[in-house]
């Protein structure tokens, strides 16, 4: 492989290198734990929300 073909990422001129694989990995992290309080607590509302709909349904 020639040296010519190879891309060289340079770094921006102000210095900035955007996310460190750490600073990633902690969002994606936050982001999980976020996921798993929610979802259990919006997956017990729509069971909530279904069983009024039939007792609604049964008195009716």
């Amino acid at each position: 492989m020639k040296v010519s073909t190879l891309r060289v990422l340079k770094p921006a001129p102000d210095g900035a290198r955007g996310f460190t694989l750490l600073e990633l990995l902690v969002v994606i992290l936050i982001i999980g734990l976020l996921t798993g309080i929610v979802a259990p607590r919006f997956l017990g509302q729509i069971s909530r929300s279904e069983s009024t709909a039939a007792r609604a349904q049964l008195d009716g």
